[in-house]
């Protein structure tokens, strides 16, 4: 008869031990998909703003063509993942938002072929920035 509370204790430290793994880990898969939420929904963001500057640089409409870059701008800077990149990944980044500036500045001055140049050079840095993300994770936000 002494062997039940023996047992009783090691199941009820077993059970608090499991427990707790399986509310840490149901935490943890509640916290990613928000962040992958997060990211997708600002990629989808910048997707839309980005195809919204080429139709206004195509219509050469400068002043659509400052806003859509600034907002290219400030989205870029709402997204946290630089922080947990590597160098050259912060880097693109970077050079994206010189780009969006290029381009706001540009727009500035009614000089479409620099605000052009600027948009055709941010894109460059998301086509080369995606190319690492492929590579180094998982990107189901984009499919």
């Amino acid at each position: 008869m002494r062997s039940f509370p023996r047992i009783r204790l090691i199941a009820t430290v077993t059970g608090l031990l499991l427990g707790g793994t399986l509310i840490a880990a149901m935490a943890r898969m509640t916290a990613e998909p928000r962040a992958v939420d997060d990211t997708k929904s600002l990629m989808w963001k910048k997707l839309t703003q980005a195809q919204g500057l080429l139709t206004a640089l195509a219509l050469e409409d400068y002043d659509q063509i400052r806003s859509g870059a600034e907002e290219l701008s400030l989205i870029s800077l709402e997204t946290l993942w630089t922080e947990r990149r590597s160098p050259r990944f912060s880097q693109l980044a970077s050079e994206f938002r010189w780009s969006a500036e290029r381009v706001r500045r540009m727009a500035e001055e009614k000089n479409l072929e620099g605000a052009t140049l600027g948009y055709t050079q941010m894109v460059m840095s998301c086509v080369e920035c995606h190319k690492i993300v492929r590579n180094t994770e998982t990107t189901a936000w984009i499919r």
